[in-house]
């Protein structure tokens, strides 16, 4: 039985090519986010997105190493690392901590962030999409 592919909707907005030509990589914002976004922009001329206050990357198995000391744990956890964190921002105020290095130049990571609301983070821009979406 043949699957029927997703149907993946969204406004082009930018292309990088080599040639100059329309062949390379397209960039696109998503349909859900136009739906959204374009009432505010139409009605108040701006929209302002979600501001976090913190810096993150994603949590490689070298930093999930350096947290659970062991190879086979650090397989198995995904998500993102905050880095670093904004004096009195949202995520200060939430009560996040961001990551150290110590006189040895090794990095301690801070907090993790797996999941928000029960919708699993891997990159930084899963976390801010997700709040800009549905939270915001």
């Amino acid at each position: 039985m043949n699957k029927i592919p997703s149907l993946l909707a969204g406004m082009n907005t930018a292309i990088f090519s080599r040639t100059g030509t329309f062949s390379g990589i397209g960039f696109a914002i998503p349909s859900n986010m136009i739906t959204k976004i374009a009432p505010t922009l139409i009605t108040k001329g701006y929209y302002m997105h979600p501001y976090l206050g913190l810096k993150g990357g994603v949590l490689t198995s070298d930093l999930a190493q350096n947290l659970t000391g062991t190879m086979t744990a650090a397989t198995n956890l995904t998500g993102i690392y905050v880095d670093t964190i904004t004096k009195d921002g949202p995520a200060d105020k939430a009560g996040l901590h961001g990551s150290t290095t110590d006189q040895y130049s090794k990095k301690h990571v801070g907090d993790i962030i797996i999941a928000v609301d029960g919708h699993k983070v891997v990159r930084i821009d899963d976390l801010g999409s997700y709040i800009d979406l549905v939270c915001w």
